[in-house]
């Protein structure tokens, strides 16, 4: 919304006013969530206006940074929350290995602005007020290269009475520059749109699995019935396979929004199918796959049931866990023996709901 000279950015879609002491519900965008919401319920005593104040730090150091996220990876997959939860900040732009040649492009006044808003302790992060009370925002605008940047991010031609082909030189360097960056958020888009689209397919499998599994136990339910009716003699059955929902304090990771999260599991809702994860409370099992960082000990346990995706036949076929292979070296992934596959990527896993055949 522009208002006169200023531009008002707004969202009402988890807005609510503030009651009388602090929020308890965890809710909104992770990645843009304050380390006092990512902490509940366990280690936070909730929170309150200060969570409004870090997010609009994010999108100052976002629109300085070219739509750079602080705290996910350049493709948007991968979130380090540790980094959220200190509050690590990265102003350099530029460079390669070990961030040589990088350089700070911003100005001191701007980067502590923005450090000061994105500061983990809620306690000590600064109010609205004193944002827009901060001396950044009043310094004099006649020059902006000489009051944002520490460096002009663009040069600035001298007025030589150069020919115009240099002019159009230039022009066209800062044009294809816009194109490229263009470009390298519409990749990013698309990047996030597959990602809910492939969860939206894989929800409508389960489902699709779910139906079918109640299906095939009332068959067999009513098979058995009709069966006993004709045998005068019971007969002596030996005890299926020990077969188990994914059960309370197993280490998972949990899909929300457009990252994978470090989750653990705290109960089941057996009606309505889903899990109330330490992220999350009603996640379906599309959300949820193993932590494949774990050791032996915290891997999911012999005899869980789950649903493997098979290479191929690209569909979800009903598994259950036969054991874990730990990883061996730094950087390399640990995977499950399944009763259809061995080393099955934990990516492809994905928990089962009850009925069992």
């Amino acid at each position: 919304m522009v208002h006169g000279t200023q531009v008002k950015l707004s969202d009402f879609g988890l807005a609510i006013y503030l009651p009388k002491g602090r929020l308890q519900v965890k809710c909104g965008t992770p990645a843009f969530m304050a380390p006092e919401q990512h902490m509940l319920p366990d280690r936070s005593k909730g929170y309150d206006h200060a969570c409004d104040v870090w997010a609009a730090g994010l999108t100052m150091y976002m629109l300085m940074l070219g739509g750079k996220h602080p705290f996910m990876s350049a493709d948007g997959r991968y979130f380090d929350e540790q980094s959220l939860l200190e509050g690590n900040l990265d102003f350099r732009v530029g460079g390669f290995l070990f961030a040589i040649g990088s350089e700070l492009r911003y100005s001191p006044e701007a980067r502590r602005l923005c450090q000061r808003l994105v500061c983990a302790d809620a306690s000590a992060r600064i109010s609205a007020r004193e944002a827009c009370q901060d001396s950044w925002l009043h310094l004099p605008s006649a020059c902006p290269e000489a009051t944002c940047f520490a460096k002009p991010a663009i040069p600035v031609p001298k007025k030589d009475g150069s020919k115009s082909t240099g002019k159009r030189k230039e022009l066209r360097k800062k044009v294809e520059s816009l194109q490229a960056q263009v470009k390298m958020q519409q990749e990013q888009n698309e990047t996030q749109w597959e990602a809910l689209m492939e969860n939206q397919r894989l929800m409508k499998e389960l489902a699709k699995d779910k139906r079918m599994q109640a299906e095939l136990s009332r068959v067999a339910s009513s098979d058995h019935c009709s069966a006993a009716k004709h045998q005068p003699e019971p007969r002596t059955l030996l005890p299926p396979p020990r077969v188990q929902v994914l059960q309370q304090g197993l280490k998972c990771r949990h899909y929300s929004a457009t990252v994978w999260l470090a989750s653990e599991v705290q109960g089941f809702d057996i009606q309505a199918g889903t899990f109330d994860l330490r992220t999350a409370k009603n996640v379906a099992p599309a959300h949820i796959c193993p932590a494949h960082e774990v050791s032996e000990a915290e891997a999911w346990p012999k005899g869980t049931a789950v649903v493997y995706k098979s290479n191929s036949s690209g569909q979800w076929l009903p598994a259950v866990v036969s054991s874990f292979n730990a990883s061996v070296s730094p950087g390399e992934h640990g995977t499950y023996n399944l009763d259809v596959r061995d080393c099955a990527s934990c990516e492809r896993i994905r928990p089962r709901l009850p009925p069992f055949a």
